[in-house]
């Protein structure tokens, strides 16, 4: 499957992915192969504890005024950025599937998302989430 690739910031963007590939290795993962920073989206191929080979593509966005599309089935997990709160590099991760839906656009996500008991700052815990059956 080919992605569309964007040109980003690596400045910016470098610690989002440095958190992202430490996490990994952290709960055992080998990474394999990644995308730089400078380049949207991510994407990392990396094998877990058990030998099993998984990807992910990630896209970064900040937040702002402008409309995206925000539909639940262009992605599957969300990540939000803490620092302008926390003043630290830190990161809360959220299914889709568990977040509001937009209030004024079917089919779409809230354009306002709020961090709680729906979001996680440990992103194996999201990613086992999402390798989980859909829980009703």
């Amino acid at each position: 499957m080919s992605y569309r690739r964007y040109g980003v910031g690596r400045q910016k963007k470098e610690p989002l992915l440095r958190f992202i590939l430490s996490s990994l290795e952290q709960c055992g993962c080998r990474v394999l192969k990644h995308s730089g920073a400078a380049e949207a989206p991510f994407r990392i191929s990396f094998e877990a504890p058990d030998g099993e080979r998984m990807g992910i593509v990630a896209y970064a966005f900040y937040a702002n005024r402008r409309a995206t599309k925000n539909r639940p089935t262009d992605f599957e997990l969300v990540a939000a950025c803490l620092h302008p709160q926390t003043e630290q590099w830190e990161f809360a991760y959220a299914l889709t599937r568990d977040l509001d839906p937009h209030k004024k656009c079917p089919g779409r996500l809230s354009n306002l998302a709020r961090i709680d008991t729906r979001w996680s700052r440990e992103f194996v815990e999201v990613m086992e989430r999402l390798a989980s059956p859909l829980r009703l």
